[in-house]
């Protein structure tokens, strides 16, 4: 039998291979995170250091190797409550830890080695602007609960000699239902979907039936036979992440799918802390390509070239306020001729609003 595939391709602005980042931009933020201490305890300070290292920056550009570490202050006893780590600490001491990254760099970044009857633990803060972004910190971003209840806008616009165009993108999620709309030619979606008793219900809107309504998979089928014949039929939707495909009705709830479109397909090393969230350097926006289309083997030499030569320039800015995402900005220009001038300019801006007070009305 023959059947047809409807496929909602829905393009992750987070996620997608094309969303990398260098570093830039001076705009007011918000964090909330306020620190993570480790679970286990150590028997000496340099263990505490090893371990924050190791859990908290290593990953799959960098494999750390500490050089050394020293000591700025011992904390007060005020400035210590201020951490608000619960439990007997006797003292908390500021660090300075300096290490090699996977990439043989020097770097430096921040933490407290605290001293309890136990032995010692390492204390993550809110990493500083130019450091390493720490995994708990980074977690903290992407695992926001936040956005089961959010309303993103996100706009891509690609420039190539007289030839323009901008698609529109729009994910919405109230706790038990959401909405997905996109204009994007060959992956236009236009539906909505609410989580039951019985597992997901959907209402989508096709180009190709020519009508403004709004079809249950049922009544999408009826009219894919009217159209095609009885031997085709409607086999449902699926997610496009990157270049995998998973098929919506393989999600518990709404609450599940939208923490996965936003979950990290990265892992914290791949970013450096900024003043207005983080971002990634070209470096590793790099590894990240590779990490994407997978190992590259002999190619990966020639690929690593032509990225060199044929990217001009490379610009995102993922805002951070309140621990959630509030914005990203990205900016791509590519040499893809053999003249200068020949530049093809891509761009990407996504807006996350309405925290908590989006509202899906079902077209029903």
């Amino acid at each position: 039998m023959k059947k047809i595939i409807y496929t909602a391709l829905l393009l992750i602005a987070l996620c997608m291979p094309t969303v990398f980042t260098a570093c830039s931009a001076n705009e007011s933020y918000g964090e909330t995170f306020k620190g993570y201490l480790s679970e286990e305890t150590y028997d000496s300070e340099t263990s505490a250091v090893r371990a924050f290292l190791k859990e908290q920056l290593d990953g799959a550009t960098a494999e750390c190797t500490l050089k050394n570490y020293s000591p700025n202050k011992i904390l007060t006893a005020s400035e210590t409550d201020e951490l608000g780590i619960d439990g007997k600490i006797y003292s908390a001491t500021d660090m300075t830890v300096h290490y090699t990254d996977g990439n043989l760099k020097d770097c430096k970044t921040s933490l407290y080695v605290v001293r309890s009857s136990n032995g010692f633990r390492y204390f993550a803060p809110l990493p500083k602007s130019g450091e390493a972004v720490t995994s708990s910190y980074y977690n903290s971003v992407l695992s926001n609960k936040a956005y089961n209840n959010c309303t993103v806008t996100t706009t891509y616009s690609g420039h190539y000699q007289s030839l323009d165009a901008t698609y529109l993108q729009t994910f919405k999620f109230d706790y038990t239902k959401a909405y997905f709309n996109q204009t994007i030619p060959s992956m236009q979606v236009d539906f909505y979907m609410e989580q039951t008793d019985d597992g997901f219900e959907y209402y989508s809107r096709l180009p190709v039936f020519g009508d403004d309504k709004y079809y249950t998979d049922d009544e999408m089928d009826k009219k894919i036979k009217e159209i095609y014949g009885s031997n085709y039929y409607f086999t449902g939707y699926v997610l496009k992440k990157g270049s995998k495909e998973y098929p919506l009705d393989s999600f518990a709830d709404i609450s599940e799918l939208s923490m996965f479109i936003y979950a990290a397909d990265f892992d914290g090393s791949y970013f450096v802390k900024t003043d207005y969230g983080f971002c990634m350097p070209f470096e590793k926006f790099k590894q990240a390509v590779y990490s994407i289309t997978g190992t590259l083997g002999e190619y990966a030499s020639t690929a690593n070239s032509e990225i060199n030569e044929h990217i001009a320039s490379l610009n995102i800015e993922y805002y951070v306020s309140e621990g959630r995402l509030s914005k990203i900005d990205y900016t791509l220009q590519a040499i893809i001729g053999d003249d200068p001038k020949d530049l093809m300019s891509t761009e990407m801006h996504s807006l996350f609003t309405d925290f908590g007070t989006t509202e899906v009305i079902l077209p029903l």
